[in-house]
Formats: C-alpha cells, sequence, structure tokens
C-alpha cells in the first residue's frame, strides 16, 4: 500500500532516516522502469537546509549519503511534484521535476552486520 505525502511529511521522513544505513536511486519520473540513473548506498547525513542562489527564497534541503558529504541529492520544495511512502520499502519515494529518488533503509547492507563464514574442508 502507498501513501501520498506532502513536502513536509517526505522531510520528516528523510530526517527520521537521518543515521541510517540506506540505498538510494535516482531515475526517471517520466519512464519509471527505464534504468537509474544512478544508486548509491551509504549512511545517511545531512538534512542541511541550504539557499540556492537562483532561488534563494526556496526551502532546499541537502542529504549525503555515505562519508563523502559530495554524494548525496536535493530536497527542494519549488521542485517537489510529490512523494510517496511504500510499504514495501522502508522509506520514501520523492519526484522533483522529471526525477524519481528512492530512498530507503537497507537493513542487510549495514557495516554492522558481520557474517560468521567457516571452512567446511578444515573439519
Amino acid at each position: 500500500m502507498e501513501t501520498s505525502l506532502t513536502f513536509d511529511q517526505a522531510l520528516a521522513a528523510l530526517l527520521g532516516l537521518i543515521g541510517e544505513y540506506v540505498d538510494v536511486m535516482i531515475g526517471s519520473a517520466v519512464q519509471p522502469h527505464s534504468y537509474p540513473f544512478a544508486t548509491f548506498s551509504g549512511t545517511l547525513q545531512g538534512g542541511r537546509e541550504m539557499r540556492r542562489r537562483r532561488s534563494p527564497s526556496s526551502e532546499c534541503f541537502y542529504f549525503a549519503v555515505g562519508e563523502d558529504l559530495a554524494s548525496g541529492f536535493w530536497l527542494e520544495r519549488d521542485r517537489f511534484g510529490g512523494a510517496r511512502d511504500s510499504s514495501l520499502f522502508d522509506g520514501p519515494t520523492l519526484f522533483q521535476g522529471e526525477i524519481r529518488i528512492s530512498v530507503w533503509r537497507n537493513h542487510i547492507g549495514s557495516s554492522e552486520i558481520e557474517f560468521d563464514i567457516e571452512n567446511e574442508d578444515e573439519e
């Protein structure tokens, strides 16, 4: 089941994921079944309000993903075209112009998970 989100609800959902290990997929909102433009994973950081030179009055937030603050995405009120929250994914999908940004909590890829692999040949 999907739920529509306002800008403020989408922002709150993203802020709720700060510090979590997430996957991000950026793709076309116009052709939703096409290959994504970019995918990346890491700890969600940010939620910092920024002012853009061309539109200083618009609310704009930058979310960095991973340790490299250069990898991330923007959430901008003037470009916000809606969002939805899905019970299938643990995070929102944002629509800004012709761009779709999906962000979800990654429980498997977290660096906190450890694997104990034993070599059966050593028995």
